[in-house]
């Protein structure tokens, strides 16, 4: 991120290819993450109408699932369009016969460190293009993680309420399951939701180049090991297989042969 301006800067084996299939890549990225969102909403909605026996009585999960997918989709589509159709690629990227002189004008002697035709400008030609975009991603990323979070909640008033009513051990499962979640969607929160809030705003109101932005970008590749970290802790089994492969690194002769998920 060449902060003040946005733009797509293909380095290794992507640096062999035009910036339009860093720039693809990224839109599948950001789409395969909205799809994921979906997923876990799903899941969360079925889990919740499940035990309270109404699988077969409500279509709700079906129909916000189908919802968010379909904005997903309409959100590829669009993309699609904005990369084809002239206009709508003039609205957000300076032509690629500009793109040099564009960065010249932000930083000196920059043709001296990268090379210049393979980056992709995203770069508000209006006042209002670059805002509505983040609105709109931002919003449609909000949406998803709203409605998660709250039949997350629903889901663990419902199964504290649950104790003695079904299999303990179906009982402990989920709670854990619903643990862990709670505990990624902080991580969330701090890898992910607050860097590119901080992000948005130097992008929109600070206008002179900085590293910070790229530090923040860094952070977001956290939330992945985060999650790792999380689930090897809270998840029994995987607690004591870890614990018994560093027992065996460090040369400790022991053995752990129960595998349980109390």
């Amino acid at each position: 991120m060449l902060h003040p301006i946005f733009a797509v800067y293909p380095i290794g084996l992507a640096n062999m290819f035009h910036p339009m299939v860093s720039f693809a890549t990224i839109g599948i990225t950001i789409l395969s993450g909205m799809a994921m969102l979906d997923c876990n909403t799903a899941m969360l909605m079925h889990s919740y109408y499940g035990i309270q026996r109404l699988r077969e009585t409500t279509k709700k999960p079906l129909i916000v699932y189908m919802f968010l997918s379909g904005l997903t989709f309409a959100g590829g589509a669009l993309g699609v369009l904005v990369v084809f159709a002239k206009p709508l690629f003039l609205l957000f990227f300076i032509p690629p016969e500009q793109v040099s002189h564009a960065l010249k004008t932000n930083f000196n002697n920059i043709s001296e460190t990268i090379n210049t035709r393979n980056v992709l400008l995203l770069v508000q030609s209006s006042s209002n293009s670059i805002p509505l975009l983040i609105t709109i991603l931002g919003g449609c990323a909000c949406l998803r993680i709203t409605i998660s979070f709250i039949y997350l909640c629903f889901n663990w008033n419902l199964y504290t309420n649950l104790e003695g009513e079904i299999p303990y051990d179906h009982y402990k499962r989920n709670l854990m399951f619903f643990r862990i979640a709670y505990i990624q969607f902080i991580g969330f929160g701090i890898f992910v939701g607050l860097p590119m809030f901080i992000n948005t705003l130097l992008l929109l109101f600070v206008k002179k180049s900085s590293i910070i932005p790229n530090i923040f970008m860094i952070l977001l590749n956290f939330f992945s090991i985060f999650c790792v970290i999380v689930l090897f802790i809270a998840v029994r089994p995987y607690r004591l297989f870890v614990i018994r492969f560093i027992k065996k690194c460090a040369g400790i002769n022991t053995q752990v042969s129960v595998y349980t998920t109390h």
